[in-house]
């Protein structure tokens, strides 16, 4: 079994039981990787498939003005025309799972086993967004569940939540009594159990089909409401007044966000889905994606870096026998920053295994 730990919260950050939207940025970013293609003055609208080897569908509808790089990635800028025109889609019940999947590029390979797991873990205390997808999405994700499980011809889904995450429980054994191949599991409240890695030591992922949050909700979309996903919920939290989960398009810029909701606070450095190491980004930097769950607003005074004195403390807490400070196994390292957490010189060390 992997050395796992129990992280400590601030008491003091509370999230607001209220979702917040923020719907109509006006501009959204989407990365690319094509150069070649000559896309600026396109007309686009709402879930438009924009570059098909990409998978870049249109969150907005607009137009597409230029490229831009923005901490050394290549984006196509969409300015939003707030008119929301959507292109119309037929709708097809014949699709597969398997199908649907491809569309948003999310891979399902056949499995041995007949047991889908649903990973509604979150290892980040001060993230919120999982705990509200189960609250005000619960139906959807058990629909979708579902619906994998008849379409791979399983036997079972299992939730796995975590034994802290008391809401998310109630919230699904209220209306569990209607989907019977559907059940809970009960997992520790230990860091970092949500990484796939670190869950083989407790389900049989190698034979099983495995899917998180976020793959739920966006093949929900696709299957049911034939579109590809343009919003998503994130959690933006930490040393600001108002800590709030809140609903945002996917695309468009956390300094458009803070604008909108942080006017008056200095706000410069966060951490996005991390909340342990130094590897912080500018405000400036963060362009929301699909996988974007927490935005943790981190004090702008930074502790000064010291000499290693080497005590092994990072080794010690590495979940995957990784060690920094010789650059051992760092090929095993699954970005946990627990070193980086223990270390009382304050090194970046997370960094060196990506």
């Amino acid at each position: 079994m992997k050395k796992l730990f129990k992280i400590p919260k601030n008491i003091n950050i509370q999230v607001s039981s209220h979702i917040a939207e923020f719907l109509s940025p006006k501009k959204i970013f989407l990365p690319f990787n094509n150069q070649n293609l000559i896309l600026q003055s396109r007309i686009v609208k709402k879930g438009d498939l924009i570059i098909e080897s990409e998978f870049l569908y249109a969150p907005v509808s607009g137009k597409i003005t230029n490229v831009t790089t923005i901490n050394n990635k290549n984006y196509l800028v969409i300015e939003n025309d707030f008119k929301e025109s959507k292109k119309r889609r037929k709708k097809d019940n014949d699709k597969t799972i398997v199908d649907c999947a491809k569309k948003i590029n999310i891979k399902i390979t056949h499995k041995k086993g007949n047991i889908l797991y649903y990973n509604g873990l979150f290892d980040n205390p001060y993230d919120a967004t999982n705990t509200f997808y189960h609250l005000n999405f619960t139906t959807e994700i058990l629909d979708c569940l579902d619906a994998i499980r008849l379409d791979l011809k399983l036997i079972s889904v299992i939730l796995l939540l975590k034994d802290s995450d008391s809401e998310s429980i109630i919230a699904f054994n209220k209306v569990l009594g209607t989907y019977p191949f559907i059940s809970i599991k009960i997992m520790p409240n230990v860091y970092p159990i949500a990484n796939k890695e670190i869950l083989k030591d407790y389900i049989d992922l190698e034979n099983n089909y495995l899917f998180n949050t976020i793959e739920i909700i966006e093949l929900y979309e696709i299957m049911f409401n034939q579109r590809p996903l343009s919003e998503r919920l994130i959690t933006v939290t930490g040393n600001i007044q108002k800590p709030q989960v809140i609903k945002v398009k996917i695309g468009c810029s956390l300094e458009e966000i803070i604008s909108e909701y942080y006017p008056n606070e200095k706000i410069e450095n966060v951490l996005e889905n991390h909340f342990l190491g130094f590897n912080t980004k500018k405000v400036q930097e963060v362009i929301i994606n699909k996988d974007t769950s927490c935005i943790l607003v981190i004090n702008n005074n930074k502790n000064q870096t010291k000499p290693c004195i080497s005590c092994g403390k990072c080794v010690e807490v590495c979940p995957k026998n990784c060690n920094p400070i010789l650059n051992e196994n760092m090929e095993n390292c699954i970005s946990c920053y627990l070193c980086d957490f223990i270390c009382p010189s304050y090194i970046n060390l997370g960094k060196k295994g990506g």
